[in-house]
């Protein structure tokens, strides 16, 4: 897991090897936490390294746990592969105030939430 602040936006990426079901399933803790401490306003957290699609039942169990410990005033954007996208988590969580949205474009998901991609020219 690799994270980074840039401004006020929290970037989180999860590598292949360390992307365990157990760090899957604490990560809506663990980043909103991160976001929390660093007083970040929007996350974008990048799924792209992930061998497949969640489980879907660990899908609901994160858009059970981001209903529960996500801050309200924080954005946050799943960046995935298309065959990775699925809406469950979305849906459910965004019914508990979450904002949340999936992206396979990582240009869009910056756009979503309001930031220019790093590296981006001023």
């Amino acid at each position: 897991m690799e994270f980074r602040i840039e401004g006020t936006t929290l970037l989180a990426r999860v590598v292949g090897d360390d992307a365990s079901r157990e760090l899957l399933l604490s990560l809506p803790g663990l980043i909103a936490r991160k976001c929390i401490a660093h007083d970040c306003r929007a996350a974008l957290v990048d799924l792209t390294g992930l061998a497949g699609p969640l489980d879907p039942v660990d899908r609901i169990f994160i858009a059970s746990r981001l209903g529960e410990v996500w801050p309200r005033n924080v954005r946050l954007a799943a960046l995935a592969r298309p065959e990775q996208v699925n809406r469950v988590i979305e849906h459910m969580a965004g019914n508990r105030g979450v904002q949340i949205r999936a992206f396979t474009s990582e240009d869009e998901a910056f756009a979503w939430l309001g930031h220019e991609p790093p590296g981006a020219a001023p």
